[in-house]
């Protein structure tokens, strides 16, 4: 029974996540090598010529999750712009 509840649930809140996560890869030369950067934009993106504030986590292997949910609580409670 609470695999189903566990199943039920997950499949509910997979629903939800309707935010775009797009990966960019670049060539670092002070690193020496190649980089990934990782951008969620936000639910109400469009590909209009709209402005939207950037949030930039240094520790994105550890915190990128954490930040990017926060944010978009955050913006669903109108507590920071969506878009300037």
């Amino acid at each position: 029974m609470k695999r189903l509840i566990y199943l039920f649930t997950l499949c509910l809140s997979v629903q939800f996540l309707s935010a775009q996560v797009i990966y960019k890869e670049f060539n670092s030369e002070k690193l020496g090598g190649p980089r990934e950067l990782k951008i969620q934009l936000p639910r109400s993106y469009d590909s209009s010529e709209k402005s939207y504030p950037i949030i930039v986590v240094l520790d994105g292997d550890y915190m990128f999750e954490i930040v990017s949910a926060n944010v978009d609580y955050a913006a669903y409670w109108e507590d920071i712009p969506k878009r300037l």
